[in-house]
């Protein structure tokens, strides 16, 4: 008996080459990603609209914004927080840095999506660039991104 295939929304969008680094699959339309938004631009949206949204993953938040993990090891994989800048260890402190400036991406909604894209599986994705399509909506008491459908993650940091 033949399988079929599965459906998109459990495909996978990265792999990784020979030598472990990540590269796109599939990935996102390349019009869809000519048009994603910053941070800055997506907490500008309305609530339930669908967005793609390019920035760096740097790093998690445990039910609220007041519990973020910025810094390896990560002990969360519910969640991850995107920012227009990756973090700088050298000169970034908890303290001075600005937590209204990321955008909190719930991963519970697909498994397939939250084995891929959580820090605490994958802390090799700290501070890398993504491509991600969600949906507009309020996530740890603040307007974030939920209801991920797809995304890629930036093979060559631009």
């Amino acid at each position: 008996m033949v399988e079929d295939p599965p459906a998109k929304e459990d495909r996978d969008t990265t792999a990784t080459d020979s030598t472990g680094t990540i590269v796109p699959e599939t990935g996102i339309d390349p019009t869809i990603k000519q048009n994603a938004l910053t941070v800055a631009e997506a907490q500008l949206t309305d609530v339930d609209r669908q967005i793609c949204v390019k920035a760096y993953i740097v790093g998690t938040a445990y039910k609220s914004l007041n519990n973020i993990l910025l810094w390896p090891p990560f002990t969360s994989s519910t969640s991850i927080l995107l920012s227009d800048t990756p973090i700088v260890t050298e000169n970034q402190t908890d303290e001075t840095i600005d937590k209204n400036s990321f955008l909190p991406v719930c991963l519970t909604d697909r498994a397939s999506i939250r084995k891929k894209l959580n820090l605490k599986d994958n802390p090799e994705l700290w501070n890398h660039q993504v491509y991600i399509i969600g949906t507009r909506d309020y996530y740890m008491n603040v307007l974030g991104l939920k209801k991920v459908l797809e995304y890629e993650i930036v093979k060559d940091q631009e």
